[in-house]
């Protein structure tokens, strides 16, 4: 048996100005309505799987801000704006963004919508863009409003609001009575989503982790020293060094996170995948149990542990347990197996579902075989005592020495 660990992330910018209240992009909002919704609802409708999800607690807090109608959204503002009211650079902004979506699944396969792209011009620049204003007619904006909205969400959106199929199936003319409840169904999507997420884990179908608060690079908010042990030689900037901040973060994500969840997450996702081996007191400290980043820290870190010797790093290092250990304080660790993460990352959605699925039921089952007699783990996304040597990972981060442990993550 493989035992399988899906580790999906969920991360988002804060897009909020603090002085407008205003999100200037609207990811938050559109990933809500899609992927969000999706994913969950995706893991309800299968009762045997178990999946985790790291929510970052910038991404929870513009969820809140929304709910709570604190913050607008500029994009939400600019679809709401009645088409006839529209002025020459509130169609331009509209022109330039209305179309980021992807073409080829959510444009072309509806007549209205590709023909909008048509009349824009597949390619643009400023000039273009300025003369293409004019060739719009107001129902052209609003037919475009409301396309680019309709067409982020998601099928478990169309599943919960068969209003938004009507709309599709109408696919041009749109009021804007329609418009209106298209954004309004998104702020109902954004209302429920953390609360499914709850009940999920509280159903103990899902475990749900954490990432620092403004997903901050640790190691270098610990002590900018810390980047000579992966780019040695380098010209650095003045010593920085503030372990308060960092524990600022980490105790800031699972207040959040208890108030929202219901619990302090016991995992964590380190923003971008960096560590060092003195941040384990802060990790233990703010409750954390265990920590995921890549298989490149483990291969690494082994290749230049004394210990372990000259001797070549085995890929199969990576599907067990570990635990590390620094100033007393020991935590779990899981490294993702990065092909198969960037796979399901970049590559998967470009072949069928099936074609897919296929290709990641060959990759576990030749793992299992690979691993037959040992107990394995393939961690996604994505002891030992650390030593605090140099490991380079794209910069960020810092090597530790780690051995096997008996240790899982419990359901």
């Amino acid at each position: 048996m493989l035992n399988v660990v899906y580790l999906w992330h969920m991360h988002q910018p804060y897009y909020v100005d603090p002085l407008t209240r205003t999100a200037m992009m609207p990811w938050v909002r559109l990933h809500a309505v899609r992927g969000y919704l999706d994913m969950i609802d995706v893991v309800l409708h299968y009762p045997e799987l178990r999946v985790s999800f790291n929510f970052t607690p910038v991404l929870v807090q513009q969820l809140l801000e929304f709910n709570r109608n604190e913050v607008t959204d500029k994009w939400g503002e600019l679809t709401r704006r009645p088409a006839e009211a529209l002025n020459a650079v509130e169609k331009g902004e509209i022109l330039e963004n209305f179309f980021k979506i992807n073409w080829s699944t959510l444009i072309e396969p509806f007549p209205r919508y590709r023909e909008l792209l048509e009349l824009r011009g597949r390619e643009w620049n400023v000039r273009t863009l300025q003369e293409s204003v004019g060739h719009f007619t107001a129902q052209d904006y609003l037919d475009l409003q409301v396309w680019f909205n309709l067409a982020w969400c998601g099928f478990s959106a169309f599943k919960r609001y068969p209003e938004l199929g009507v709309l599709r199936e109408k696919g041009r003319g749109f009021t804007e009575e329609e418009k209106n409840r298209v954004m309004d169904i998104h702020l109902e999507i954004m209302g429920l989503v953390l609360g499914l997420y709850r009940q999920a884990q509280e159903d103990r179908r899902v475990e749900i982790t954490t990432t620092p608060f403004f997903h901050p690079i640790m190691p270098l908010v610990y002590n900018t020293k810390l980047a000579e042990r992966c780019m040695p030689g380098r010209e650095l900037p003045p010593e920085f060094s503030a372990p308060e901040d960092v524990r600022a973060h980490l105790l800031a994500s699972q207040k959040l996170h208890t108030e929202v969840f219901g619990r302090p997450a016991r995992g964590l996702w380190p923003s971008e995948g960096s560590v060092a081996p003195e941040l384990m007191p802060l990790f233990k400290e703010a409750g954390i149990e265990y920590f995921c980043t890549d298989e490149e820290v483990l291969f690494r870190s082994l290749s230049q542990d004394p210990v372990h010797g000259n001797r070549r790093v085995d890929h199969l290092e990576l599907f067990q347990p570990w635990v590390s250990e620094y100033g007393g304080a020991r935590v779990g660790a899981l490294f993702r197996e990065r092909p198969l993460s960037d796979f399901v990352g970049f590559n998967a959605a470009r072949n069928t579902a099936k074609d897919g699925a296929d290709y990641l039921v060959y990759h576990w089952s030749t793992l299992r075989g690979l691993c037959r007699g040992a107990r394995a783990w393939c961690c996604w996304r994505w002891t030992g005592r650390m030593r605090g040597r140099p490991l380079r990972m794209e910069g960020r981060v810092f090597f530790m020495r780690c051995i096997r442990e008996s240790w899982a993550v419990r359901s």
